[in-house]
């Protein structure tokens, strides 16, 4: 057994006073000496703490906390004892930066209209509510002895995209005083690096700016004079980055900061930097061996052959378990290696199922009931498996993988067959014919067609069998093997938009069959009495006829049902089973692939009627015999006979899961799981050579410390910056089990609200506009009937008086969403009453509608009404839901801006490119009427400008650098944040988080792959200074309104005289 003393922690967030030492490992914060020992818990508490900073005079800790719901800044004694919370701001991302005056400064996004951006606040240490700097967008702060300001902008954590050379790289900014414009330090360098943490040292009676950088390769410790000359670098990580460095708070010239999982104390006048030596006696309470429910983590279920048993995969273990009652057996391995896809084989003997237990491939694996292992396919390299299909009748496997291979592996013989490689996409679903000599599945021809195809086992010969109109997917054998149903994308009935001139194909598909025998009737037709009554002959499977593959493509047949969104089909006795996804909007749809939100059909061929089994579906399964379905609803398996599903208003049986006791050992499991999120990039990421790097040595650089991770949060740390080695974007690490923090939602009343001295009560000083008919997206202020307006006072929230040094938040904990009462007056205390509202649990979506409609105003008054204002926030649905709601009545101006500044990205910049492009070159008009409608209908009437920033990214960037190369009109602001290699995300790992692979990488004809790592340029780069923001000026919005103006005066749109000629 290890000793105590050689345990060692995940050491983060070091902050330093004198010989004290304050860190957090394991989400709590620990005190040590600055020389090294044995560290000591200061916090345990149920959520993750972050961010400490010491105050200057060494008595008190400022750190961040969830502890009661939301990331707040919380004060505690540097000794010990009960924390206190000081702010309530609703937040999803605050960190403390440090001390200044006697405040705690931190940054935050609370009140922004994007998640993505913070800004600075100092707060009092007895409380009250924050003051904010007014220098816009900022994540650092740092002060000289003479009230010099050094300002971080964009310093997010460059460990998590090494080498990071876009538009949104860290800047840094100072200024003599905060009265005084900033100069823009990090641009003065002239270095290509990613610039964060800048702290203010004096130094030998002189002012330094030390920052981190990675100009080098490596994030190390630099410092330079203010004017940005005599550059020296004081660190040489080459292993890890150095992050969060944090300067003396006794004001010695020290600089604590980790790297890798230590802690590192630089000192300036040696210039030496040594690792403090920490003894970490903790009982790692966190890595306890726990149970979880296989509920909330179901991945895979296959029936038995005989339907009395079924296979599960959950938490990424695999199972099988009687389906009443009785006990589970677990296969292969119980810790530290993941299976997937466990399926019976037709002999209700073998279960197949793949395994990541060679490290660096998924191999396939066979068990026996007795949970022997019987064969081990390592020889196989099967990449990741999307799908196994076993046949019917011997032990054969189809395997379906990511590398879009379809291979058919012999099991007895041990032997693999490459059925197909697709040159265009992943090979669909499979389906084996009842005698076992036939695999169909379905086939992409093109990006846009899909067909099915036939493999037949006794030729080794594929058959393509359909003719796609569009995309035909799903076979299924029928039961006697005559026919084979599928889905198709084929019905193009289009449906008029109901909110401008579009129409679109909502549904599209429907079910279809081909009959496998030339002189195969219609299933359809109905038999004469007679002819009905005879029993049909039973025939063995050598006699079961050969399907007939000449002109098979022509013998298709529409199942009368009606056109839908189909996603699922299985074929049972007489009838077929449906799986259809509701017309939902995109918005308002469940984010989860696994939502219940599915149709369950059952069409009957005796009848032609299709029946409703279940209006939750997320997915069904059927039985090798045909006889018994399972279908997942949630986090539920029901189960049962066709007959038994059928029946009106039966509760449906549910697998008591329950009985799945799934015992889990964190440090095995992360294990597994960083091995696993690793060899999802080497088989996925864009180019084989892995951006250059030797993966496996990156690997075997961050696997020792996983032996020192002792929290959940600390495994994402870990595997955030192992892929961050990439350099690329979309790295992305999300999700997963944490321990649960308490769901105390923060209620916000959508206000600016600060406390008046003069008056002693809160005033209400600004009330943002959101749209007041939406609920949760407006101040509870402006419900009707309430009438608070900007200079009112609030004196009591539920007859609770109100303080100085009490934040107002304090009273709204956990009442998001809750009736409440407030007494509220007029400026000079006249009109005391008490109103009802509901406050709000986030402010984002009415800060952003406020901001819009600002800018939209501005435009408006600068312009005198010539030029519409259009703001995209993203290029998802949000995004083009906004796009529209602007456009359509701002297309009709002689000039149009078009605002992608913070846009986040998504998939429809081309669909909105498209609408931008078009150019006026005729009009409809009426006889009485006095404006013609252009043609085409939504082309832009005059200049287009775009308008973008460094917080413009992905399909943001592909939407900037789009817009420049269909010359659309020029492009204005900051160079795009550079990253377009697109991701899909559908593997999750076993605890449920999610990681994502760059794999679509993407070209444009003038800079090639380049816009990856670098951004987009404007045409005119306008720049925004912190002091534009202390002036409260957008100086790029007022630059896009000249330059439309200008546009506007040289292009003279003109609508034509219609009354001549006419």
């Amino acid at each position: 057994m290890q000793s105590q003393h050689q345990v060692q922690g995940y050491y983060r967030h070091p902050s330093v006073f004198e010989n004290a030492i304050v860190f957090v490992s394991e989400d709590d914060l620990w005190t040590v000496e600055a020389s090294g020992g044995v560290a000591r818990r200061l916090t345990a508490g149920l959520a993750e703490c972050a961010f400490p900073s010491v105050s200057p005079d060494g008595k008190f800790i400022a750190f961040v906390s969830s502890e009661e719901g939301q990331p707040d800044v919380y004060l505690m004694p540097i000794l010990g004892g009960q924390p206190k919370r000081l702010t309530y701001l609703g937040a999803t991302g605050t960190r403390v930066i440090g001390w200044h005056d006697g405040k705690i400064i931190f940054s935050t996004n609370a009140k922004q209209p994007f998640l993505n951006i913070q800004a600075v606040y100092a707060l009092s240490p007895e409380g009250g509510e924050p003051e904010p700097f007014a220098f816009g967008t900022a994540t650092y702060l740092s002060f000289g002895a003479e009230n010099q300001i050094v300002l971080g902008r964009n310093s997010a954590d460059a460990a998590r995209w090494k080498r990071y050379r876009g538009g949104t790289a860290g800047e840094i900014w100072w200024a003599r005083s905060a009265n005084e414009p900033f100069e823009n330090f990090s641009k003065k360098l002239g270095l290509k690096g990613n610039f964060n943490s800048p702290i203010w040292i004096q130094e030998n009676g002189a002012a330094r700016i030390y920052f981190v950088s990675d100009h080098d390769g490596v994030a190390n410790l630099y410092s330079a004079l203010p004017d940005a000359t005599d550059l020296k670098r004081h660190t040489h990580h080459t292993d890890f980055y150095v992050r969060y460095p944090q300067k003396d708070a006794s004001g010695k010239n020290r600089i604590v900061y980790h790297a890798g999982a230590d802690i590192f104390l630089y000192d300036i006048e040696s210039g030496e930097s040594a690792k403090v030596e920490i003894d970490f006696c903790s009982p790692r309470t966190q890595r306890n061996r726990k149970f979880v429910g296989a509920g909330a983590y179901l991945e895979h279920f296959s029936l038995h052959p005989n339907s009395s048993i079924f296979a599960l995969n959950a938490r990424g273990k695999a199972f099988s378990l009687p389906l009443k009652s009785g006990p589970v057996l677990q296969y292969a391995e119980r810790q530290g290696v993941r299976y997937r896809l466990a399926t019976f084989l037709h002999d209700g003997e073998h279960v197949a199922m793949t395994s990541d237990a060679a490290d660096d491939q998924e191999i396939l694996e066979i068990y026996n009931g007795d949970n022997v292992q019987v064969h081990s396919f390592e020889h196989f390299d099967i990449g990741i498996a999307r799908f196994l299909q076993p046949n019917p009748k011997n032990k054969l496997l189809a395997v379906g993988n990511n590398r879009n291979e379809l291979k058919l592996i012999d099991i007895d013989n041990e032997t693999a067959v490459l059925i197909e490689q697709n040159s265009f996409g992943a090979i669909g679903e499979a389906d084996w014919s009842p005698c076992g000599r036939y695999l169909a599945y379905s086939s992409p021809i093109s990006m846009e067609q899909t067909e099915i195809k036939i493999y037949d086992t006794k030729t080794g010969k594929t058959h393509p069998v359909t003719e796609p109109v569009l995309r035909d997917y799903c076979p299924a054998f029928s039961v006697d093997g005559k026919y084979l149903y599928f889905l198709s994308d084929r019905i193009f009935d289009p449906v008029y938009d109901n909110l401008l001139f579009d129409l679109n194909f909502p549904r599209g598909t429907k079910p279809y069959l081909l009959t496998l025998q030339k002189d195969l009737t219609s299933p359809f037709f109905e038999e004469p009495a007679s002819r009905a009554k005879e029993e049909p002959e039973e025939k063995s499977d050598s006699e079961t006829p050969e399907i007939d593959f000449e002109n098979i493509a022509q013998r298709v047949l529409e199942i009368p049902v009606p056109e839908g969104r189909y996603v699922q089909l299985a074929a049972a006795d007489g009838m077929l089973l449906l799986g259809e996804r509701p017309i939902m909007g995109a918005l308002s749809a469940p984010k989860s692939d696994d939502a219940a939100t599915g149709i369950f059909h059952a069409f009957k061929f005796s009848d032609k009627k299709l029946e409703k089994i279940t209006d939750k579906l997320s997915h069904f399964e059927i039985s090798q015999d045909r006889k018994m379905v399972m279908y997942r609803s949630g986090k539920r398996l029901c189960y049962g006979s066709l007959e038994e599903l059928l029946q009106p208003g039966k509760t449906h049986d549910a697998v008591e899961l329950k009985r799945v006791k799934i015992s889990i050992e964190p440090p095995q499991e992360w294990r597994q799981m960083l091995k696993e999120a690793w060899r999802l990039q080497k088989e996925h990421y864009w180019t084989p050579d892995m951006a250059g790097l030797d993966w496996q040595e990156v690997f075997d650089r961050y696997e020792p410390l996983l032996n020192r991770v002792g929290s959940r949060a600390e495994f994402s740390d870990l595997t955030w910056e192992m892929q961050g080695e990439l350099g690329t974007s979309h790295c992305y690490e999300y999700g997963g089990d944490y321990r649960p923090k308490p769901p105390y939602h923060q209620g916000l009343l959508g206000a600016d609200i600060s406390y008046s001295t003069e008056k002693k009560a809160f005033e209400v000083t600004g009330l943002p506009k959101g749209d007041f008919w939406k609920e949760g997206e407006a101040s509870p202020l402006h419900t009707p009937g309430v009438n608070v307006q900007v200079g009112d006072l609030i004196l009591e929230v539920n007859g609770q008086s109100l303080s100085k040094n009490q934040s107002f938040g304090e009273l709204l904990v956990s009442m998001a969403g809750q009736e409440i009462t407030l007494t509220v007056a007029n400026a000079k205390k006249e009109n005391m009453r008490r109103v009802r509202i509901k406050p709000i649990a986030s402010e984002q979506k009415l800060r952003y509608r406020d901001w819009v409609e600002k800018n939209r105003a501005l435009v408006k008054s600068a312009s005198d009404g010539k030029i519409g204002y259009v703001h995209i926030p993203n290029m998802g649905p949000l995004g083009y839901a906004e796009f529209f709601r602007g456009y359509l009545k701002a297309l009709r101006h002689p000039g149009l801006i078009i605002d992608v500044r913070f846009n986040g990205g998504g998939h429809v910049s081309q669909l909105l490119l498209e609408k931008l492009a078009q150019r006026r070159i005729g009009y409809d008009i009426q006889r009485w009427a006095k404006i013609p409608e252009p043609y085409p209908a939504y082309a832009p009437f005059g200049a287009v400008v775009a308008l973008t920033n460094e917080f413009a990214g992905s399909d943001g960037d592909i939407f900037s650098h789009a817009f420049k190369l269909m010359k659309i009109g020029p492009l204005l602001g900051k160079r795009t944040w550079g990253g377009v290699i697109g991701i899909n995300p559908r593997h999750s790992l076993s605890d449920g988080t999610v990681t994502t692979q760059p794999e679509y990488s993407f070209w444009f004809e003038d800079v090639g792959w380049n816009v990856e790592n670098y951004g987009t340029d404007p045409d005119i780069e306008v720049e925004f200074a912190p002091h534009d923001y202390a002036a409260n000026l957008d100086p790029q919005l007022t630059r896009a309104i000249e330059e439309t103006l200008s546009l506007i005066e040289t292009r003279k749109p003109a609508i034509p005289d219609f009354s001549k000629n006419r």
